[in-house]
């Protein structure tokens, strides 16, 4: 499940290189969290979108407001999350440099899109969602290899990995390549894994 903090940034979307712009040019009477925050909510809504979630690193209290003792942020990038026609659909902005500048543009990216849907475009507004289509999560490499209990949680727990561990990783592959009789498409997915789960335990 995405969640609306911390930030969730969606597979596929390249993040902002260098410098950021100032998001100076959305500066007005009504520039407040409040307005940005549930302005965006409601651009999202008139398109068709549901279980809508604003995933950024600004920790937010239940109505939707940040909390009054506010910190730097130095990742303020802002992925918001929906479903639309039964579809999951995502969309992220990290080009300006306030989590509010940043909600701000996706906010009037909806809305240059609902105004192609009111002049006739509503196929090319289709097309155009077909590209927020969010991405399948990665696989995981410790469930791939059933070492979710036995790996993750000493992970979790800070311990130092050892030879014990990486030994451990390896029979468990080896076990999983004699049930796939090693080939196929599921060699390559164990062999990933394997690869993946050994670098994470820095022993590749």
């Amino acid at each position: 499940m995405t969640e609306a903090y911390p930030l969730q940034w969606p597979d596929g979307w390249k993040r902002q290189s260098g410098r950021r712009d100032s998001d100076r040019r959305f500066n007005g009477p009504t520039y407040r969290w409040e307005r940005v925050y549930k302005g965006l909510l409601r651009e999202i809504r008139k398109i068709g979108g549901t279980d809508i979630v604003v995933s950024t690193n600004q920790p937010l209290r239940q109505d939707g407001a940040p909390y009054a003792q506010q910190r730097s942020i130095s990742d303020v990038g802002v992925a918001v999350y929906f479903m639309r026609r039964k579809k999951p659909m995502v969309m992220a902005q990290d080009r300006f440099d306030t989590i509010m500048g940043n909600m701000r543009s996706l906010t009037m990216a909806i809305e240059g899109l609902r105004q192609m849907e009111r002049h006739g475009g509503a196929v090319m507004l289709e097309k155009a969602f077909s590209g927020f289509a969010a991405l399948p999560a990665p696989e995981d490499c410790w469930r791939i290899l059933d070492l979710d209990e036995i790996v993750v949680r000493r992970m979790k727990a800070g311990e130092r990995f050892n030879g014990e561990c990486r030994t451990l990783i390896q029979d468990v592959f080896k076990k999983k390549v004699r049930e796939q009789h090693g080939t196929g498409a599921d060699m390559d997915r164990l062999v990933k894994a394997r690869d993946e789960a050994l670098e994470k335990i820095g022993a590749a």
